[in-house]
Formats: structure tokens, C-alpha cells, sequence
């Protein structure tokens, strides 16, 4: 029979695990303070970051307001603008070439005839296709003739606006107002001279 006997104290005894339990107790209790020290910084960056991003994207979403508000401001000006141009190039297609015209009435105009009066006048009326707005002018002509020939004369000068270009692609009727044609009252005017009134009415103009 063999007998052990066992001299060391308790305190004396060593542990054989590789490490005592109360260190490995400290180490994880160590660790895991790290650990939550690195997940609160990591979460604090990311909330930096997504806080700077967030500020930034407002930033840039008032600067991108402040744009639409000026391009939709720009937009509207835009269509006034267009409106206008719309408008002034209407009324510069409807306008008479009266230049044109009295070169070429200086041209037909019986030699017999002085013409004393021109006068235009112009009205905006609901005329055209589908009532669309138009221009209407009317050219009103005083004048004087003589000779056997004189009534002949106004005829030939009311038949230049009635058959001849571009009076005729424009002008809807010419008119000789009653009692206009007649004889001339001026002092030493012989008794065939007559003084006469030509009435041209165009044809509205659409804007």
C-alpha cells in the first residue's frame, strides 16, 4: 500500500489550465469594452457621416427648389414672350403693302385722272375662318378727270383695283359711292371736269 501525502497549502497550489479564470474573466471583460468602444465610434462616424449627408442633400435640394422655381418662372416668361412674338408676327402678316401698292397704282393710273385724296383706314373684327380675329382695311380715293371720256376714266381706274395684281388678290369690292362722281365745283374748272370717289374694301387679313 502506497500512501500520498499532499504538503502544500492551498494557496500554494497551481493552477494547470493555461490561464487563471478571473484573468480570462478580465481579458473578455476587457475585449467586450473595446468591442463597444469600436461599434460606438464606428456608429458615431456613420452618423456623422450620414448627418453630412443629409445636410449636403438638403443643400443641394434648396438649391435645386430655388433652380425650378427660376426655370418655372423662366418658363411662364417664356411663354410671354412667344405670346407677343405670336402677336407681332400676326400683325405683321396681316399688314397692307401699301408701299407696293401706291407704286403700282403710280404706274396703272389712267394719265387722265389726278388723284387729290388717299386715305386708309383700318378696323380689328371678328371675320376670318371660324370667327378668328382679322384686320380689315378699307383705302378711300378722291380724285379728278375730264373730257368726253371722264366717266371712262373712274371705270378704268376702278377696274386697275378690281383685275389687276396685287390690288386683286386682296381687295374684295371697289365701290363708287353715290353722288360721288359729279361735277367739279372747284373755281375754273371747265363743265366736263368731274371729281369722283373710289371706296376699295380688302379682304380681311387673319391673324
Amino acid at each position: 500500500m502506497s500512501l500520498h501525502v499532499d504538503l502544500l497549502l492551498p494557496e500554494e497550489r497551481r493552477v494547470v489550465t493555461p490561464m487563471h479564470p478571473k484573468r480570462m474573466l478580465k481579458i473578455l471583460l476587457g475585449a467586450l469594452i473595446l468591442f463597444a468602444l469600436l461599434a460606438g465610434a464606428s456608429a458615431l462616424q456613420r452618423y456623422r457621416v450620414s448627418y453630412n449627408e443629409r445636410r449636403s442633400a438638403a443643400e443641394r435640394w434648396a438649391k435645386m427648389e430655388v433652380r425650378q422655381k427660376e426655370a418655372a418662372q423662366m418658363g411662364k416668361d417664356l411663354a410671354v414672350c412667344r405670346g407677343v412674338y405670336g402677336e407681332l408676327q400676326g400683325w405683321r402678316g396681316t399688314r397692307l403693302p401699301v408701299a407696293d401698292w401706291l407704286e403700282r397704282l403710280a404706274t396703272l393710273c389712267p394719265p387722265s385722272v389726278q388723284l387729290t385724296e388717299l386715305r386708309m383706314t383700318e378696323t380689328a373684327v371678328l371675320g376670318g375662318p371660324k370667327n378668328a380675329p382679322c384686320r380689315r382695311f378699307e383705302l378711300h380715293l378722291a380724285g379728278r378727270t375730264g373730257g368726253p371720256q371722264a366717266d371712262r376714266n373712274v371705270l378704268l381706274l376702278q377696274a386697275i383695283f378690281k383685275n389687276q395684281k396685287p390690288f386683286s388678290n386682296a381687295v374684295d369690292s371697289v365701290t363708287i359711292p353715290e353722288g360721288s362722281f359729279r361735277q367739279d365745283p372747284s373755281a375754273g374748272a371747265a363743265k366736263s371736269d368731274r371729281v369722283f370717289e373710289l371706296v376699295i374694301r380688302c379682304a380681311p387679313r387673319v391673324f
